[in-house]
Formats: C-alpha cells, structure tokens, sequence
C-alpha cells in the first residue's frame, strides 16, 4: 500500500514539474517568435485579414505543437508504463498483472498541453494585432537609452562589445528574466535527478550498516527460552549472537493509532541496534519506549507522552508506557522496548523469536545446512543479499526516473538557451550584419550575440541552486511513507555535476548557432525590406 501511495505521488507531482517547465518554455518561445514576426502581421492586416483570423492562425501553430508533443507522449508513456508495469511484476513477484491505459490519461494530458500552448500564443499575439498596421510595420521604437549603475560603474574599463552586451540585457528585463528563470529550472531538475542515486546509497548505509552488524537474521516458529542462545553460540562459524523479541501490536495516542510490532533488545545489543540517522547510537531504555519519529508524528506524541500498546499476540495484554527518546529512521516505523521488560508485559519468562548472529564467513556453508536440518527455524535472512536485493529493486526503478529527469532536464536546457539565442539572432541580425559592416569581425560579432547567452545563463546558476533546493525538499517530503523516507543530499558535488552539464548543453548551443552566425548573408541582411 505504501508504493501505492508513492505512485499516487508521483503521479502528481512529478507531471506537474513538468507540465509547468514545459508550459513556461512554450509560451516564452511562441511570445519571442510572435514579436521576431510582427512586420508580416501587420502586412496581413494590411491586406484585409481580420485579428481573429490571424490570432487563429497562430493559435493552431501552438496547438500543432501541442498536438505532435501528445502522440510523441503517448507513445513514449505508453511503452514506460508497460515497462513499469512488468517491472512491479516481476518485483512483487505477482501471478499476474494486466496493463490495459484508458485513454484518459491522454487526453487529459493532451488536454492540458493544448490549453496551456493556446493560451500562450493567444496572449503572445495580442499585443501585436491590437496595434495598427502602419505603426506595427515600423520597427519597435528604440528604448529611452539610460546607463544601468551596473553598465556605468566601470564601463571606461569595458570593450564595446561587452558594454553592448550588458546594455541589451538591461533594456530587456523581463525578456532575460524568462532566459534565467527558464536555465534555471532545467539546472533545479537536473539537481533533483542527481541527488537520487546518493540519497539511496545513504538509505542503504544506515539501515544496513549503522543499524546492523549481523551477517545472519534467524527467525523462529516460535519463541524459544534465552538459554537457547546458548545453544546458537555453539553452531558452527558463530562468532556472537543477540537474541530479539518482536511483538506484533496495535499502538495507539489518543484516536491515532498504527498496526506494527514492538522490538524488543537486549542491553548489550551490539548486532542491531537504536542507530539514530543523525549520526549517534541510542541507549535501549530500561523502562519506556523509543519511536521512530515518523511514528510519533503519526501518532502526534513527543518525550514524555505516554502511549498505549495492545499487543495483539498471547494473552492480549495492553501497556501504557512513557515515550522516552524520538530516533529517525529512513525505513519503518520501529519501536524499540528492553528486552526483559516486554517479555514482562507478555507475561512471559525471558524468550525470543528472533536471532541476529555474526559468523565467520568461511564456515557459512556448514552453519547453513545446519540450520536447514533445524525444525525451530522458519527464516534466514541473509543482510547482504537482503542489501543487494534493495539496491537492486529500489534502484532499478530510480535509475529509471533519474534516467528520465535528466532527459528532461537536458531538454529543457536545449529548448531554453537555444531558442534564446537562435531568437536573439534573429532579431538582431540586421544589428549584427551593421558591426560587422562598421569592421567589428567575425569573433567579436559571436561574442556580442553568444556572450550574453554565457552571461544570462551564469546569472541562472544561483538561482538554479536555490530552486534546486527547494524542489528536492518538496519531492523528499511528498516521498514521506511508512514504509521509507528519502534523505535530503545537497553536496557540492551535485550542484557540480549538475551545473557541469548544464554548462555543456549550453556549449553545444552556442556552436551550432554560431555556425549559422559565421554563415551570415550581410548583402541580403542590410537590404531594405520596403
């Protein structure tokens, strides 16, 4: 039930994540392209055509876009979601599991593209439609020119070219606005993709490593009196052996209440122990209990809080016991009581079900056909398998997901810095053809147009890094089951990686178009299109 429910989240959030990069990267191409075209507006409203028709016109552009994205989609979706379906399958080892979409999933989505594109080129080519045809055929009216604090401070020190790329993007706020906020996502999904593979190598670390220290976990059909552990120090390659009481139980805080089950530990526990997550081993309490913080939250009780455990095994007996210590956990929800005084509860003399034991790993293969020929053992869980079969489930469905956010993400990136600086050439190609005239050369031309690419998208890196932040601790705690929590990584070398990547799509972009700079017709460029 609780994969279930981190489906439901994905579902909800992950396609919002990308419903709305994908929403800000259309309308800001469409709006950047609608303005690059209001000559040839104009000239049609010249000839007669209506607003309607020609807001239509464009219209349909957006949603020929959106419609080609939708079936591209639905392919791709299609063809994941059988994946992922046979891959739960094969996990949960279920007998059978029917993949049979709808639909509606596709409309839906296809819906949602539609409106969103629609809307952006309706409100893109608004402006230009409502204005009249003489005064749209003109170029736009050249900006009241005033020296930015940033461009005055210092410019005698500064190069033509770096004054006309920093002028451009002070005259053009809202225009570098989107470009930064729109690199920026892309590097916020980048980060969020990369932090994955570490968080569950954390996970991993703690529960299997921190926590325990045993090769082997025995389970037994029944309870078995202490002295037994005795008799398994005396198997074959047993170098120590903790004996563990679990319980199952109904645990209760006023209306709250949680099914699980009750640990009970020794003293000296060594082998499994209370590892707090935040780096420290807990002390097995004498008297009281010890939660899992997600339980307590669940549960809304602190230190000091007392809580009610109905056993739900033997005779039934309920206990009312003190809340003594909160420890996080990244899997379960545990509650840790001392060994003796749960057997007390139970009415029980000294007993356990559960035995974690450290071998020596050369006579592993005598202990495990001793312990198949034992009638009282019911289950053996190797840890290192056990690890390995995690790492192997859990990571084999993230790296699907982290496969996919850094497609995304790069694609994003693409859409972004591309079409911004493919769009500046556009516009500024008559700009670019007089410097070119006036004797600037073919290097200092490129570093007008593509340096103020480079700029904007380092003035995104920050920002990218906040937003990242953000992103990762609103996906983290919408992750936030019963049955795991994803810790936060926000180590340096992820923003790296992160921004690594980001800076060579940029790279790659910048060299395609400026191939399309070098090839640049100045005769065609300055003739005048009256």
């Amino acid at each position: 039930m609780n994969e279930f429910e981190q489906l439901k989240t994905q579902a909800r959030v992950l396609p919002s994540i990308f419903l709305i990069a994908a929403a800000f990267l259309t309308n800001t191409i469409v709006a950047r392209l609608i303005s690059t075209e209001r000559r040839e507006i104009s000239l049609l409203k010249a000839f007669g055509y209506s607003d309607i028709r020609i807001i239509a016109q464009y219209a349909f552009l957006a949603g020929a876009i959106a419609v080609l994205g939708t079936v591209a989609g639905a392919l791709v979706g299609s063809g994941l979601g059988r994946y992922m379906t046979e891959l739960f399958s094969d996990q949960y080892r279920l007998p059978f599991l029917f993949y049979r979409p709808n639909g509606g999933e596709f409309l839906l989505a296809g819906a949602i593209s539609l409106f969103v594109t629609t809307i952006g080129a309706v409100w893109a080519v608004r402006r230009v439609v409502t204005m009249p045809p003489a005064e749209s055929m003109r170029p736009p009216t050249p900006q009241n020119f005033r020296d930015a604090n940033l461009i005055a401070t210092g410019a005698e020190y500064l190069d033509s070219a770096t004054r006309i790329i920093l002028r451009q993007i002070s005259r053009t706020p809202i225009r570098s606005g989107s470009t930064i906020i729109g690199t920026a996502m892309a590097l916020a999904v980048m980060m969020l993709s990369l932090q994955w593979p570490p968080a569950i190598d954390r996970l991993a670390l703690a529960h299997f490593s921190d926590t325990q220290h045993q090769h082997l976990t025995i389970g037994f059909a029944d309870t078995l009196p202490a002295r037994g552990r005795y008799d398994l120090a005396r198997l074959p390659g047993v170098l120590s052996v903790q004996t563990v009481r679990l319980v199952s139980a109904e645990i209760r805080s006023g209306v709250q209440s949680h099914r699980g089950s009750v640990t009970g530990l020794t003293q000296d526990a060594s082998l499994e122990t209370i590892y707090d997550t935040r780096g420290f081993v807990l002390p097995v309490p004498s008297s009281g209990v010890v939660l899992g913080t997600e339980l307590a939250t669940k549960l809304s009780v602190e230190v000091g809080d007392h809580i009610q455990i109905e056993f739900l095994e033997g005779s039934r007996p309920v206990l009312d016991v003190p809340v003594v210590e909160l420890t996080e956990t990244y899997l379960g929800m545990p509650v840790f009581m001392d060994f003796n005084a749960l057997n007390r509860a139970m009415g029980d003399p000294p007993v356990f079900n559960q035995a974690h034991l450290l071998i020596d790993e050369y006579a592993a293969t005598d202990l495990y056909a001793t312990l198949k020929d034992t009638p009282a053992v019911s289950a053996i869980a190797v840890k290192d398998a056990a690890e390995q079969k995690f790492r192997e489930t859990v990571g084999e469905t993230i790296l699907i997901f982290v496969g996919f956010f850094v497609l995304f993400a790069g694609a994003l990136a693409v859409g972004v810095i591309y079409n911004a600086i493919r769009i500046a050439l556009s516009e500024r190609e008559r700009e670019l053809a007089t410097l070119r005239v006036l004797g600037f050369t073919r290097r200092e031309i490129s570093y007008v147009l593509l340096g103020e690419a480079a700029l904007l998208t380092f003035l995104s890196l920050p920002v990218g890094y906040l937003a990242g932040i953000g992103l990762i601790r609103v996906m983290n705690e919408s992750f936030r089951t019963e049955l795991f929590r994803v810790p936060e990584v926000l180590s340096i070398s992820i923003y790296g990686e992160a921004i690594l990547i980001v800076l060579a799509v940029g790279a790659i972009c910048a060299l395609l178009v400026r191939q399309r700079l070098r090839a640049l017709d100045l005769i065609a460029v300055l003739k005048t299109r009256e």
